[in-house]
């Protein structure tokens, strides 16, 4: 067969094959189409059908609701007087005559009263139901609170007893029925249940009836509906009239498709049933049109394949006959040696750059004879170029001689290696002493403990994990001592395997560097040491003050509480002043100084962020106050409340930056903004920023502002006071705690301080969301400082509310007139007001919106840090239903909004108002307190006093006695402290000692070794010793444990601690053996 039918044979297999798969896949996406549209029309149907039925049982659900309001109900219930109660019942009834009978029941679950007539008025036996208990009822469920309870369906078994049931168990079917039940609410108290017997069968045929009749009119193929239940048992079916029947299907019969029709269904849940709602429809009926079109497809194929056949013999019989046959005469005459004939110009396609690239051939044959000899030019020049880089070579290892470098040269597979001149002398050789030279010379000379490691660095290049290999290691000089060198390499070869063929490097002679390293660790080393034993002294010196400080800080605290006259009263209060001052400023050195020793010891452990937060902006808020400066917290962008840190030295860090500030700012505001944003290693980073509006700080000073002992100039000291040690200590804290401080300023603007540190996750955190629904209230803001209303808001519409604000008086009467609508509701649930806005303050905007009929539902919470006592009464006569101070904590805002909004019993419990401390009493209180049994317990103790310092005997005896503590004997070192528990042998022994860790003769860490080997006799080796100490050294409550001491406690020493530790260590199961004895 020639090439011609060959082609037009090929074209027409391919013709059939495209038009046969375009055919198939435009009849496929068609049926595709239709079925999906179909399939979602059949979805939409049943779904309205479901939304219909559900409406029905929402709609005898708000019966259920209205019925249970009934005054006349609720009145009968509680006088227990239950005459007319069913003439209100029937009455219903004859409204809605779906329903079987209405119950009222008492909270016992026994009935009440019940409906005594039908919907068509006839007389039913509901006496017969009276005093029955509806708990045995299989269809009873226990409503909660307001809300409607709804049965499953099923046969009642109490209609059989007030004659409603029709027909018979055999071939007739029984009345479906429902329960739907719900609490008799009467001032805020449940009082007795509403009970709804229905006709659940009929209400459903009844709706499905008329969705049926509605969805025929515009699908013909509809067949009907059916409800069937987790057994696949049809409950309810139902037809459409003149229905194109492929199936018919009976209440009782189980549900079976056919493949004549097609089907959408959808859960519907009745009670705590779920049944499935079908629609079916009529496949034939749907698919026609399809079928149809399927066939018009195919005959507008076939014609297209002849129509396309044809053209293609046409086309290939004229186009390309004619040019095949000059290509292959052309061939026949290259055959004979014809090489200057030249093919015509056949076209610009494929077949025509054919004939183009024959007439390039024959040129290039033509001219092979010239190529040969210029080849053999060409074999002269590379000639000439071989002899020019040998030179060159020479030339290179001449260079590489005079360096300072050895040069190695290595075949790694054979071990063979090339070495110069300089590679020997670094050790002391020359080559021919080296000989033979291989890579045993070099395992021969480097010290045994670094071959290892260069092994390892090899394999590492060697795969590709490193560009060069690069080490550091010693050799053996001829002399005998240790040369350091450093070795590096390549591979410039590798094997066809990837194995590596040969390697070159250098040897470079590093002894000098490698012994100014050495000398400048050991001066590193006496310089680390000068400053552990500088901070050390510190610590040391800090406690030898605070010693006598605690002494004179307890005596003050026990002439505090004796009867004193002003003047005595104001110097004590001024003498306590200057002792805490001075002792936070011993703090503060040895905060340093443990900082600079490395003693500083971080807790690990869950805190609330957000209440931490927030208490510290309260207490800072006292401080800030006084100057008249507004402090702002803003916590917004912490979605989280429990972390895993060390809080204590969080708040140390925002308290030192806050009182830096306050002490600087003369006016304005202090914000504090919070985010907390999460790492990729399940760890949290929190960033902080406070700015001020305070003095701000000059450019120059910027960088050494976090220096030891720094101030931005000495007039500040003098102005302002302070050691400059607060700055630094939170930079060494937030470097301790994985982050950093950074700090922005311009002069006589402000200063804005941003520090980051890392906290871990903690495995109690919950997402910080309101647990009332914030979504449906809408507030209003009203104050005008930009910044503190745009925090307000901001927390606000975190949660979800809606919130309008205002700047002052006029722009907030204008939003809630703007926002009134006659509705009958207010235009905003909840409004925060400002006490300090312009022209109007919040006292006179409030008794406005109160005294407006139209905003008088609005409940109002006055915001103020202006606070003074009396304004909570004086808030709660204008009409205000909240009130606290600023800055507004997210506890605040959250709470307020939760009693206010609620409102009810816990609002009404509020008085005068809500405030910051009515809310803290909706909580468990932090602070432990102790009852008289408590106190009883320790009352009777006899405690032995270890402290050699007398005003500290006689503080610490002052605080025992003030909580009831008689029996008290005083050592005055340890020696002592062993003689009297060896004497106590004869007496009722001690129940506890109080044990001072420094003391002359024998310290507390002694006399606790000696006390628990039998140094204080045999029968007090297992007495409770708990600690006193001022140190306040990391590892000091681990020393004292290590000594044989039960406990802890630091100094000055704090009543309601020192409770604490005592009732644990004197409760009966713990309390010294010998005590009874």
């Amino acid at each position: 067969m020639k090439l011609i039918p060959k082609v037009i044979t090929i074209c027409i297999l391919v013709a059939l094959i495209v038009v046969g798969s375009l055919g198939y896949f435009v009849f496929s996406s068609l049926k595709k189409e239709r079925l999906q549209t179909i399939a979602k029309g059949m979805n939409s149907d049943v779904s309205f059908m479901v939304s219909n039925l559900e409406d029905g049982h929402k709609k005898i659900t708000d019966i259920t609701q209205i019925v249970a309001r009934n005054r006349q109900v609720k009145k009968a219930l509680s006088l227990f007087e239950n005459r007319g109660v069913s003439q209100e019942l029937n009455d219903l009834i004859e409204i809605y005559p779906f329903i079987n009978y209405i119950l009222v029941v008492e909270l016992d679950g026994t009935i009440f009263s019940s409906s005594t007539r039908d919907g068509n008025k006839r007389k039913i036996n509901g006496e017969e139901l009276l005093l029955k208990n509806i708990k045995h009822h299989p269809f009873y469920m226990q409503p909660e609170k307001s809300l409607v309870a709804i049965s499953s369906i099923g046969q009642d078994e109490y209609l059989s007893l007030i004659g409603i049931e029709s027909g018979s168990e055999n071939g007739v079917e029984k009345i479906i029925a429902q329960w739907y039940s719900v609490n008799i609410i009467k001032r805020g108290q449940a009082i007795g249940e509403l009970i709804i017997s229905v006709d659940w069968e009929s209400i459903v045929i009844n709706q499905l009836d008329q969705d049926i009749k509605e969805l025929a009119v515009a699908k013909t193929s509809l067949i009907g509906a059916i409800i069937k239940n987790e057994e696949n048992k049809i409950v309810v079916a139902r037809y459409r009239q003149n229905a194109p029947l492929t199936n018919e299907y009976h209440e009782g019969s189980l549900y079976k498709k056919t493949p004549h029709e097609l089907s959408s269904q959808k859960i519907l849940t009745v009670g705590k049933t779920e049944l499935t709602s079908l629609l079916l429809f009529n496949r034939h009926i749907e698919m026609k049109v399809i079928e149809t079109l399927g066939l018009n497809i195919l005959m507008v194929g076939i014609a297209s394949v002849l129509v396309m056949s044809f053209l293609l013999y046409f086309l290939l019989g004229k186009i390309l006959l004619s040019r095949i046959e000059q290509l292959h005469r052309f061939t026949k005459g290259i055959s004979q040696g014809e090489l200057d004939y030249q093919i015509k110009d056949l076209g610009s396609d494929e077949i025509g750059d054919l004939g183009r690239n024959f007439n390039m051939m024959v040129h290039t044959l033509s001219h092979s004879m010239t190529s040969i000899e210029k080849l053999n030019d060409e074999s002269e020049l590379r000639k000439l170029a071989l002899h020019s880089l040998k030179e060159s070579s020479n030339q290179l290892e001449l260079v590489m001689d005079s360096t300072a470098a050895g040069i190695w040269d290595w075949q790694v597979q054979s071990g063979e290696m090339v070495l110069n001149e300089r590679w020997a002398e670094i050790i002391g050789y020359t080559l021919e002493e080296l000989s033979p030279i291989n890579m045993d010379t070099w395992m021969q000379y480097v010290h045994p403990s670094d071959f290892k490691h260069s092994e390892e660095l090899l394999q590492q290049h060697w795969h590709g994990e490193t560009a060069r290999y690069n080490y550091e290691a010693r050799m053996k000089h001829k002399k005998g001592h240790w040369v350091w060198i450093f070795d590096s390499g390549k591979v410039v070869e590798w094997h066809e395997d990837g194995k590596p063929k040969r390697m070159i490097g250098t040897h470079l002679d590093i002894t000098d560097r490698k012994n100014n390293e050495k000398m400048l660790i050991e001066a590193t080393e006496k310089a680390e040491q000068a400053a552990i034993a500088k901070s050390e002294f510190l610590a040391s010196m800090s406690h030898e003050i605070r010693t006598p400080m605690n002494g004179v800080l307890g005596m003050l605290g026990l002439v505090v509480d004796t009867d004193l006259n002003d003047e005595q009263q104001h110097r004590i209060n001024i003498a306590m002043s200057s002792a805490k001052s001075l002792l936070n400023l011993i703090n503060d050195i040895l905060d340093f100084s443990k900082a600079d020793a490395g003693k500083i010891e971080l807790e690990n452990i869950n805190f609330n962020l957000r209440s931490m937060l927030g208490e510290l902006s309260e207490s800072m808020g006292l401080q800030t106050q006084v100057k008249n400066i507004e402090l702002i917290l803003d916590v917004t962008k912490i979605e989280e409340s429990m972390v895993k840190g060390d809080p204590s030295r969080l708040r140390q860090i925002i308290t030192n930056i806050i009182s830096n500030a306050t002490k600087f700012t003369s006016k304005g505001e202090i914000v504090i903004q919070a985010e907390l944003l999460p790492r990729k290693d399940s760890s949290w980073r929190l960033n902080c920023k406070i700015t001020d509006t305070g003095l701000g700080i000059p450019e120059d000073k910027i960088s050494s502002l976090f220096d030891s002992f720094s101030q931005v100039d000495s007039s500040t000291t003098r102005k302002f006071g302070g050691t400059g040690l607060g700055l630094a200590i939170v930079k060494k804290l937030c470097n301790l705690m994985d982050g950093d401080i950074s700090v922005t300023s311009k002069l006589g603007q402000g200063s804005c301080f941003h520090f980051y540190i890392t906290l871990q996750k903690s495995n109690k955190s919950q997402k910080v969301m309101p647990e009332i629904d914030m979504n449906n209230l809408k507030l209003l803001i009203v104050d005008d400082n930009v910044t503190n209303r745009e925090v307000i808001r901001g927390q606000l519409e975190h949660w979800g509310a809606t919130v309008f604000a205002a700047d002052s008086g006029q722009q907030a009467l204008s939003l809630c007139q703007q926002e009134c609508h006659d509705n009958g509701k207010p235009p905003f649930d909840i409004a925060f007001l400002d006490m300090q806005i312009p022209y109007m303050d919040g006292a006179e905007l409030g008794q406005k919106i109160k005294g407006d009929e139209r905003f008088a539902q609005i409940k109002l919470i006055m915001m103020t840090s202006m606070g003074h006592l009396g304004d909570a009464r004086y808030f709660a006569d204008l009409g205000f239903s909240g009130y606290f101070p600023k800055p507004a904590t997210t506890a605040d805002l959250f709470g307020a909004l939760s009693v206010v909004a609620k409102g009810g019993e816990i609002l009404e419990e509020a008085e005068p108002l809500v405030t910051s401390h009515y809310l803290k009493t909706l909580t468990p209180a932090n602070n432990q307190e102790f009852s008289e049994a408590d106190i009883e317990v320790i009352k009777d103790t006899r405690i032995l006093l270890v402290e050699d310092n007398r005003i500290n005997q006689m503080v610490a005896k002052g605080i025992l006695n003030k909580l009831g503590l008689h029996f008290i004997d005083i050592a005055n070192n340890g020696v002592e402290c062993l003689t009297k528990l060896k004497q106590a042998k004869l007496d009722p022994c001690y129940d506890v000692v109080l044990m001072d860790c420094q003391m002359p003769e024998m310290d507390g860490y002694e006399a606790s070794q000696q006390i628990r080997i039998g140094g204080g006799g045999a029968l007090n080796k297992t007495i409770p010793i708990i600690a006193m100490t001022a140190n306040a050294m990391a590892d000091d409550k681990n020393k004292c444990l290590a000594a044989g001491m039960d406990d802890y406690l630091s100094k000055p020493i704090e009543a309601n601690l020192l409770i604490v530790k005592l009732l644990h260590w004197l409760t009966e199961n713990t309390k010294h053996e010998n005590k009874d004895s």
